[in-house]
């Protein structure tokens, strides 16, 4: 039993610790035994002691209730059982006292030795000694007996820590060393010059300013700076992931503590069910191997869990020391880095210091040579002055020549400006005379059109009158005449009503010619007078055109015949007066053309040539057609 349960715990610790392997990545190592083993070892043997004990006492019982699934039934539970014990141990066992067994007169050699082993294992895990009072005060203490806990811390736990003072050492070194490299060099002196810090920046400034002497060195010192960031870097993740390891292993701790607690208390609660009732003894085969099956399981767990958690802080101290060697190479690293940074820095001081003599002859060659300059432009200066002092001069002689121009032209000016103004004087005189030589004629132009009007208008009554005269004649003499009368009766009455209408339109025109006159006396003669003429002719024509049809009309009669010869010698009386005044308005035409002095087109010429804008066929050529046809 005790090789088939060992077997198997070594199986789940073997699990166990792949899993830690796989978690944090550590090699698996062959497990070594120390001396928790060790005792862990006489713990099982005196387990099993007490169970083949208890198998004897169970044989020779009798009182044994079973049911049908191997239930056990007993008369006392055994965290009672296990208080009774407490009660006991604690009338005879003082803190700082001897330890001594208990020992009854009273009871039977069954019960004293059960009493025994439990006495015993109570002292064994620390039960008896004043521990398991104190378990809810200290949770801590009530986990080991004092050598196990003792032992514990002496050889799995006090080997995992570090070592204080080397740890602290190191934390100051490391801390030392990245106070120099993160820290700013201030106060330095550069060529009799105090700098603040000599950085990137003041490199680059003076990379500008001259070129470098030594620019390997200058791009070997970037590039270390740049590898000590990395590593100062590198350095504060160390560090972070080694105080989540220290974390981790203060949990892990922790979690033993809790596991090992655990355990105990299951041993506690399951011993007594082991041991069961001194008084019955009546615990059957089958219960008394479920037992056992119970309290090997619980001994592979224990052993599996202490067994992983040591793994696991083997596993974390192997990281730690890792770490801390990742950590000595860094620092080493580091400083080979300062060194070479402090070997450039000092190349760089000798180069900035060759670099300030070489600005300072610079600046002397500068200042000889901005003297020169100006000793030059001093000369420019002074011939600019004097050639501008011979300018000034010729312009002054010039502008008194100029003055002098400018005062006789002026005179001239003035002279033809008087004698333009006497010619101007006398222009306008002779144009006001001959404006008013002008008017004069205008106004007697009107006066003349005037009175063509009125004898015009004179005529158009005789002639009107005339052949209302001659209609009436017609009317009578033919009141039984034939249709054709009748018909040139109703012609001549739309005759004699067009004769008025023409008379109403002569007078509205009348009156309108005198506005116009009014407003228009001093432009547009002419252009009215040729309207008017037009109008007049227009006018005569209607009324040739009326005195046609009239003639045209074939008479019956003799009377008729008589009427037509009447109107042809009025019409050759009227064909002579209108001549007359034709040949007037040529030459009142021609003398007005001839005394005005603007030039303007005029329509009509003298002696009967007609211009092309007057009408083509007026009155008096209607007439005369009139006269050859009868």
């Amino acid at each position: 039993m005790e090789s088939s349960h060992h077997d198997g715990a070594d199986d789940t610790d073997e699990l166990l610790c792949t899993d830690v392997i796989s978690d944090f990545g550590v090699c698996p190592t062959a497990v070594p035994r120390d001396h928790c083993d060790l005792l862990l070892d006489a713990i099982d043997a005196q387990l099993s002691r007490l169970q083949t004990s208890s198998h004897g006492q169970a044989n020779k019982g009798t009182g044994k209730k079973e049911d049908v699934l191997g239930s056990v039934e007993p008369s006392r539970s055994g965290k009672e059982f296990v208080a009774m014990q407490e009660d006991k141990c604690e009338k005879h066992v003082g803190l700082g006292d001897q330890v001594s067994w208990p020992t009854k007169g009273d009871g039977g050699d069954e019960i004293s030795k059960r009493e025994q082993c439990l006495w015993r294992l109570e002292r064994l895990l620390g039960a008896g000694t004043g521990v398991t009072g104190n378990e809810e005060e200290d949770e801590e203490d009530s986990v080991h007996t004092e050598d196990f806990s003792t032992r514990f811390l002496k050889e799995m736990l006090e080997p995992a820590k570090l070592n204080p003072t080397g740890s602290v050492l190191d934390s100051v070194s490391m801390s030392s060393d990245t106070t120099l490299l993160t820290e700013p060099q201030t106060g330095r002196q550069l060529a009799g010059v105090p700098l603040k810090s000599f950085d990137l920046v003041t490199i680059d400034s003076d990379r500008l300013w001259t070129a470098s002497p030594a620019p390997t060195d200058r791009s070997e010192l970037h590039k270390l700076q740049a590898q000590r960031d990395l590593y100062i870097q590198e350095v504060k993740a160390l560090q972070e992931s080694q105080a989540a390891l220290q974390k981790h292993l203060t949990s892990v701790r922790n979690d033993n503590r809790v596991s090992h607690r655990q355990c105990n208390f299951t041993y506690l609660a399951i011993i007594p069910t082991l041991l069961g009732d001194g008084t019955s003894g009546r615990a059957s085969a089958l219960e008394r191997e479920e037992m056992d099956r119970l309290l090997d399981r619980a001994k592979s767990e224990l052993f599996s869990e202490q067994r992983r958690f040591r793994h696991t802080l083997d596993s974390l101290q192997e990281k730690l020391e890792e770490v801390t060697q990742e950590l000595e190479q860094k620092q080493e690293q580091n400083k080979t880095l300062q060194e070479k940074c402090f070997q450039l820095e000092e190349k760089l001081n000798t180069a900035t210091e060759t670099r300030q003599e070489l600005q300072e002859e610079l600046l002397l060659l500068a200042t000889q040579e901005e003297k020169n300059g100006l000793k030059m432009e001093i000369r420019a200066v002074r011939e600019e002055h004097r050639a501008k002092l011979t300018a000034a001069l010729t312009h002054a002689e010039k502008q008194k020549v100029k003055i002098a121009v400018e005062q006789e032209q002026r005179k001239w000016e003035e002279q033809r400006a008087e004698s333009l103004r006497e010619q101007r004087v006398r222009l306008e005189k002779q144009m006001q005379e001959v404006e008013r030589r002008e008017r004069a004629e205008v106004e007697k132009e009107k006066r003349n059109a005037l009175s063509l009007q009125n004898k015009v208008l004179e005529l158009q009554k005789e002639h009107v009158e005339e052949l209302s005269s001659l209609t009436r004649v017609r009317l009578r003499e033919d009141v039984c005449g034939d249709d054709a009368l009748a018909h040139l009766r109703r012609q001549l009455r739309a005759k004699d009503e067009e004769l008025r209408q023409v008379q109403r339109n002569m007078s509205q025109w009348k009156e309108k010619t005198t506005a116009r006159i009014a407003r228009k006396k001093s432009c547009g003669n002419n252009s009215e007078q040729r309207r008017r003429l037009e109008q007049l002719e227009e006018e005569m024509r209607h009324l040739t055109a009326s005195t046609s049809d009239i003639t045209n009309v074939p008479g019956s009669s003799a009377s008729s015949a008589h009427a037509l010869d009447a109107v042809k010698s009025h019409d050759l009386d009227s064909y002579k007066l209108l001549r007359h005044l034709q040949s007037r308005i040529r030459q009142l035409q021609a003398d007005s053309q001839s005394n005005t002095t603007q030039s303007r087109t005029h329509t009509y010429t003298p002696n009967g040539v007609r211009q092309k804008h007057e009408l083509s066929g007026s009155y008096l050529d209607t007439v005369c057609d009139i006269i050859t046809k009868t």
